[in-house]
């Protein structure tokens, strides 16, 4: 397995990210004190998404090993503001993603996580449907979903249905910058598995 990458001495915190956006499960005693996910919507082609997430590590590790969604691209991992170097396996329904740290670490620390895909997008005729989940497997205590709807789509209206009808869940609120369209969820602490779905 990983553990015996680097002469059998390594010691990491295992996550998991798949299904349709990122899920998080660790192995070892690991908390989120927050977790912030940006899907920002760029074309019907591409999504960027971003996870900002403060990650308090009761043991000493070396590595991080995750998964991500499938067909990922430029993958930017950083922990404390410094970028990992990373190795990427591409996998069936997923990408293994593995990270070294200079130095073992533990405690409290920043992680981000940024990279492009087109996997959490579907063509509904002249619709788009996002789809994402996470899972919350290790303690999420501040949990906050951003979808940014790409530049000139709008939330269907359609005769008896409500605008909720094409948002799942509902969003906790919807808003504009002036340009394009922002729906927010946030969550404290997560206690369930929050599985998203929006048509715009």
């Amino acid at each position: 397995m990983l553990m015996k990458l680097k002469n059998g001495l390594l010691i990491g915190i295992f996550i998991l990210l798949f299904s349709f956006g990122p899920v998080f499960v660790s192995a070892n005693k690991v908390f989120f004190e927050s977790y912030i996910e940006t899907a920002d919507i760029e074309s019907k082609n591409n999504v960027n998404e971003t996870i900002e997430a403060i990650i308090n590590i009761n043991e000493t590790q070396n590595f991080i090993n995750f998964f991500l969604m499938p067909r990922i691209s430029n993958l930017k991992v950083s922990f404390d503001e410094l970028e990992l170097e990373c190795e990427i396996y591409e996998k069936i329904g997923k990408t293994e993603v593995l990270c070294f740290f200079e130095k073992p670490v533990s405690g409290k620390h920043s992680l981000q996580i940024n990279f492009d895909s087109s996997y959490p997008l579907i063509s509904l005729n002249k619709k788009l449907m996002f789809r994402s989940s996470y899972d919350s497997l290790i303690e999420t205590k501040n949990f906050i979903f951003i979808l940014k709807l790409p530049l000139g789509y709008i939330i269907p209206e359609e005769p008896g249905k409500d605008k909720s009808f094409f948002i799942s869940p509902k969003a906790d609120s919807l808003y504009s910058d002036g340009q394009r369209i922002i729906l927010r969820w946030e969550e404290k602490p997560l206690s369930e598995k929050f599985d998203v779905s929006v048509i715009s």
